[in-house]
């Protein structure tokens, strides 16, 4: 129910769920690659991640995220570095030289509207801090706005030299700036959201295609509009049942 395609060894590869664990292939041979320990918690809202200096990167929401270094069918999953053991992502996704965590849970206390990212990984390396307490490190969090009309964050994705920030029912933009704030938050529309992860995509350079739940619309910058018609828009909203997956 969840596909990864990576290409970093030069060897077209694909990750894959099945069950509790997860398997690759190169179009020839399959191997499980699950981490020696065992299987992970089998979830209906299924993986997120990204590849980051070479390294894929697998978040469930439950179990410490996984990196694959380096990647082949023979190498294991082994649980993130320097992940912080008390806290928990709903997605995970990798930006420049960072990883973006998103709907955040430190020691049980979910923040459904917060931005967790780490420090600038090292060259070939993944990131070797996420406290943001550290100011002589870059990692740090924001809190989004807790509008119940706006809704949780749900999925980021990157548009040219930006990541757009997804929630429920709106639609932000993060820009690396450095300095003390790293990054700037600014919301884009206050009524344009995502129905569930993997429903936006960069289908043309510097644009957005996105499925808010009632509509498919693009996204450049910072306008948007809609690609369907009355009738479509009603014909893709018939029969929604388990679109988390």
């Amino acid at each position: 129910e969840w596909l990864f395609y990576t290409g970093v060894t030069g060897i077209p590869m694909w990750v894959y769920s099945g069950g509790n664990d997860l398997y690759a292939t190169d179009g020839i041979s399959h191997a499980n690659i699950t981490r020696a320990s065992g299987g992970y918690t089998l979830l209906p809202y299924g993986w997120t991640g990204g590849s980051l200096e070479g390294i894929p990167v697998f978040n469930n929401g439950v179990d410490i995220p996984q990196m694959w270094k380096p990647p082949g069918l023979s190498t294991l999953l082994q649980d993130l570095s320097n992940w912080p053991a008390n806290v928990r992502a709903n997605t995970l996704r990798a930006f420049k030289r960072y990883l973006m965590a998103f709907d955040v849970t430190i020691d049980g206390t979910r923040y459904p509207t917060m931005v967790k990212w780490s420090s600038q990984a090292p060259t070939g390396a993944v990131p070797l801090s996420w406290n943001e307490a550290d100011e002589t490190i870059d990692a740090g969090q924001w809190v989004l706005p807790t509008d119940d009309e706006e809704g949780d964050i749900v999925d980021a994705v990157p548009l040219r030299d930006n990541l757009i920030i997804y929630r429920q029912n709106s639609t932000w933009q993060a820009t690396y700036v450095g300095g003390v704030d790293i990054f700037r938050f600014i919301r884009l529309f206050k009524h344009v959201g995502i129905l569930s992860r993997d429903c936006a995509t960069e289908f043309t350079s510097g644009r957005h295609a996105v499925f808010t739940g009632d509509d498919v619309v693009l996204i450049d910058g910072p306008s948007t509009r809609s690609l369907l018609d009355t009738r479509l828009r009603a014909a893709i909203t018939l029969d929604l049942d388990n679109y988390h997956k």
